[in-house]
């Protein structure tokens, strides 16, 4: 493996030194070069995943293992986000690894050595190449795309840029003191996260990819990419004291750092508003374009006029038998985009640097969109329930997906991280478990910081990470991002079943009041 690495490598840079183009090298070679080298880093490049003390990914970025695979080089910024007790290394054949503590912490560069508690079985590090960066060095930069699967990006990198320059073109508030260059990457630009390894012919780390954020007021997340240098990281592993210390001792990072909440691409406000948008439209139904009535033209009788025998009509009003007077009409493309639309509106809220007017407005799509589905008729609904009951019956370690549910408030368990409430998603057999404290900022405007009651109804969404082991069960985590009332699909505490009620039909109304705009356009 080691030989086709390099191999692989060597015909890379070789492509970029000579100044050959695609082309001229041929496209679908030099894919299956690229391809060749991603998978032969795939057993040192890792995805490396935040975790907070339930095992809820909190932030994504990529790392490598490093020398015998006893440690991991990785981004700072990503472990020190709020309530990261660990950080699970997952490699693209599968296989895991989980460290809990670091040896090395350069707040000026960004990066951390972590150990490893358990090495990868057969997995070797990389090695950092020796020697400053004094010339142009072609190579190819490998890391983890979104969070979803390996990606390269080739290029060079070259010169050295100062603390100071970097301080002054992100308009960072203050310049760290220290004599680091960093290395700029020229090429396209990568679409890999911070912590990815820059390789050289040889298959050397010459440097570590990160991602500083701009601090102009006006920026909509541009960030500057750099490459620490591997000079200054074997300078940092050998200043290091050698003790092993918890996550949750890491220094902050000395520059405002981009970070991945989610392994999906960046979205803007107006990507969400196109979802939701495009929800909306295939909600409608297309017969009565949301009136849920039909105007219908029918005879009442006959005329003569003049001999002419003439028939009579009047313009009637009839339910529309399409959506049976909903307005809305299920199909199955939407529950995906009910997921989508959780997990764009969860990236853009837990992205540090998204502008507060963007996280605001996706704030209030979601919120517009789970108070309708509260209103529309039992059709809808019925189809809505059971496609988000097949979609949580699906495996989701790993892969967390955008969720919207209707669920009924169970018991509050003690968690290892505080409190969590319990919900039962409306006729699914998987429980939802959602810390207390994030379900209070969660909750609608008018009750902030609160959290609704046990056996009450709400209309949740979030993102879900799979299980986790909260008290005696295995409830799948969900990060909320909105929930409100209701509706009452089943008894709520001091009604009688039964009594003049239906269930559905109250705790909000399911249908808008005559006059009220809907959501869906009834």
């Amino acid at each position: 493996m080691h030989s086709g690495r390099g191999l692989v490598l060597i015909v890379v840079w070789f492509v970029a030194a000579m100044g050959l183009s695609a082309n001229a090298w041929g496209a679908t070679a030099m894919a299956a070069e690229l391809s060749a080298a991603r998978d032969a880093a795939a057993g040192r490049v890792c995805l490396v995943v935040a975790e907070d003390a339930a095992g809820v990914p909190l932030a994504y970025a990529t790392g490598f293992l490093m020398g015998e695979g006893k440690f991991a080089i990785t981004d700072l910024a990503t472990l020190t986000q709020p309530g990261v007790k660990q950080a699970t290394l997952r490699f693209k054949d599968g296989k895991t690894a989980v460290a809990k503590q670091f040896a090395m912490a350069d707040p000026v560069s960004g990066v951390v050595a972590v150990q490893i508690e358990k090495p990868v079985e057969g997995a070797s590090g990389l090695g950092l190449a020796a020697g400053a960066v004094t010339e142009a060095i072609p190579g190819i930069m490998v890391g983890w795309k979104w969070g979803q699967d390996l990606d390269l990006a080739p290029g060079q990198v070259a010169g050295g840029v100062s603390v100071p320059e970097v301080a002054r073109a992100i308009k960072a508030p203050e310049v760290p003191k220290s004599e680091m260059t960093f290395l700029s990457f020229e090429g396209a630009r990568p679409e890999v996260s911070s912590g990815s390894p820059f390789l050289d012919k040889d298959g050397q780390v010459v440097g570590v990819y990160v991602q500083l954020v701009n601090q102009t007021p006006v920026a909509a997340r541009p960030v500057m990419a750099l490459v620490v240098p591997a000079a200054a990281i074997r300078s940092a592993l050998l200043a290091s004291d050698r003790q092993m210390r918890p996550l949750a001792d890491l220094p902050k990072p000395a520059w405002p750092m981009d970070i991945d909440p989610l392994p999906i691409a960046p979205v803007t406000a107006p990507d969400l508003a196109v979802t939701v948008r495009t929800l909306k439209a295939r909600s409608r139904c297309s017969k009565c374009m949301g009136k849920g009535t039909l105007t219908v033209r029918k005879p009442t009788g006959t005329i003569s006029q003049g001999g002419v025998t003439r028939t009579t009509f009047r313009d009637e009003t009839e339910q529309c038998p399409t959506c049976k007077g909903e307005g809305v009409i299920p199909n199955e493309a939407l529950y995906p985009l009910y997921s989508k639309m959780a997990e764009q509106a969860g990236w853009l809220a837990w992205t540090p640097d998204v502008p507060v007017r963007a996280k605001e407005a996706a704030q209030k799509n979601l919120l517009d969109v789970i108070l309708a589905i509260g209103k529309v008729g039992p059709t809808y609904r019925s189809d809505l329930v059971r496609q988000a009951r097949a979609d949580l019956a699906k495996p989701m370690a790993g892969v967390p997906r955008g969720l919207v549910v209707f669920a009924q408030v169970r018991e509050t368990l003690d968690g290892p991280d505080g409190a969590y409430v319990l919900l039962a998603p409306h006729q699914a057999k998987e429980v939802l478990a959602v810390r207390k404290d994030r379900l209070a900022a969660a909750a609608p405007i008018e009750i902030q910081g609160k959290v609704p009651s046990q056996d009450h109804w709400v209309t949740l969404a979030g993102v879900g990470y799979g299980p986790a082991a909260i008290g005696d069960s295995r409830p799948i985590v969900v990060l909320p991002l909105a929930w409100v009332r209701g509706p009452n699909l089943g008894d709520t505490p001091g009604k009688t079943p039964g009594a003049g009620r239906t269930p559905g039909t109250d705790n909000p109304p399911t249908t808008p009041k005559k006059g009220e705009p809907g959501f869906f356009g009834l």
